[in-house]
């Protein structure tokens, strides 16, 4: 085993090369942890004015509310949240988008709780019932984004948690179809 205090002694004596040796291997470290890291799908415009849904597994897909707790009912059928991007000129959808059953009884157990705000009084000094409103929303949909949302491609059997963060970064990767690395995808503003 290595002396420690002979290493200490030649790394002061050679204190140039040990500094140009520890940033190269620091450089190197962040380089790997920086490759090692999924690529974020392109972002989206913060509040946007509608969002895109879906009945049938993202072949077609239809304008609607911003923030529709989905799945909801569209004519008779389930819809979904859909991820639209084109790829020179080609419009398709990379990911859909869903909360699962329990989030979604916690998202009508929380409506019906903004309801009953509307019916009773409001104490002197209380936040009155919209702000109380608000906040029991915000709070809740904080909640249910973070541990009851599920995603899939089109066309997969089964839904991913948000949890399981590396695989759902893949999902939501947009590729454009028939692997035409000619253009880039680019997401489309309902």
């Amino acid at each position: 085993m290595a002396d420690p205090a002979g290493i200490r002694e030649m790394m002061s004596r050679h204190a140039l090369a040990t500094t140009v040796v520890a940033a190269v291997v620091v450089l190197l470290a962040a380089g790997w942890i920086a490759f090692q890291m999924p690529e974020p799908p392109p972002t989206r415009p913060p509040n946007p004015t509608q969002d895109f849904y879906t009945t049938d597994d993202g072949k077609t897909w239809f304008r609607g509310p911003p923030g529709q707790p989905a799945p909801f009912d569209h004519d008779g059928k389930p819809a979904v949240k859909a991820y639209v991007y084109r790829c020179g000129g080609t419009e398709f959808v990379v990911y859909l988008e869903e909360f699962t059953p329990d989030a979604m009884r916690v998202i009508e157990d929380m409506e019906q709780r903004v309801a009953d705000l509307a019916t009773r009084p409001t104490a002197p000094g209380e936040p009155g019932p919209a702000a109380q409103a608000g906040m029991i929303r915000s709070r809740t949909m904080y909640q249910v984004s973070m541990f009851g949302r599920e995603v899939k491609r089109p066309g997969d059997a089964t839904w991913t948690s948000v949890g399981d963060t590396q695989a759902v970064a893949a999902i939501q990767q947009p590729k454009c179809p028939h692997n035409d690395r000619s253009h880039t995808p680019e997401p489309v503003i309902p």
